[in-house]
């Protein structure tokens, strides 16, 4: 390792590859490039109020658990795979609700490949409201389906939070539910099931604007909040 093989894991504007003894810290720049993976993704609580250019940052909303509308960010949204299976989640500018990203799930071949999202920062014995949209691509259709992966012990089963919902290639359909959480691994996780598939052959679908939130709020507007 050294200074020629370096790579900046955060993508600063303009940061010494290595720093060892003084350096001219006029040459530096430690903002972010327009395509770096930190974007969004930092921890709140740990976060100070105002940004290195001196601007506050985006509150979150109050009482959400967490949220995103997939702008440069997963976000903690993942594919729910195997090792053997090739099926993924990615952003796309395809189809979008709000903002100019969506997540895509894709390269499915089982029924069971969806995009999933851990639920480790909930409360046991405590309501949430789960909220996301759901959208095929242009002549496709089929249902989704918010469900749980429930893991006690490493035993693993799946629990459906709501029946299946049409969705179409036209509209983006909500899908929500009152969720009560109750004890189980820190590796379980929510999933958002999409059509069926058939032959080893199955649909992409689009997901945006997820909300997770204490009971009786109401969903994200992401419209105001970034």
């Amino acid at each position: 390792f050294n200074s020629n093989n370096f790579q900046d894991p955060i993508y600063f504007k303009s940061a010494p590859p290595i720093v060892d003894g003084s350096i001219d810290i006029s040459s530096t720049d430690f903002s972010l490039t327009s395509n770096s993976p930190a974007i969004n993704s930092g921890d709140p609580q740990y976060t100070p109020i105002n940004d290195i250019l001196g601007n506050t940052r985006p509150q979150p909303p109050e009482n959400a658990i967490s949220y995103t509308s997939f702008e440069g960010s997963l976000s903690g949204w993942s594919a729910w795979s195997t090792s053997t299976d090739n099926n993924t989640v990615s952003l796309s500018n395809e189809a979008f609700r709000t903002g100019d990203q969506s997540l895509k799930v894709l390269g499915r071949t089982k029924t069971f490949h969806s995009a999933k999202f851990i639920i480790d920062e909930l409360e046991v014995d405590k309501t949430y409201t789960i909220y996301i949209y759901a959208k095929l691509p242009e002549g496709e259709s089929g249902t989704a389906q918010l469900a749980l992966r429930k893991i006690i012990d490493t035993d693993a089963s799946s629990e459906n939070l709501i029946s299946p919902v049409e969705i179409s290639s036209e509209t983006w359909t909500l899908l929500t539910v009152d969720y009560t959480h109750t004890a189980m691994d820190t590796n379980s996780y929510i999933f958002v099931k999409g059509p069926a598939v058939s032959d080893s052959k199955g649909v992409d679908y689009y997901l945006d604007d997820f909300s997770l939130v204490n009971q009786g709020t109401d969903e994200v507007d992401f419209n105001v909040v970034e």
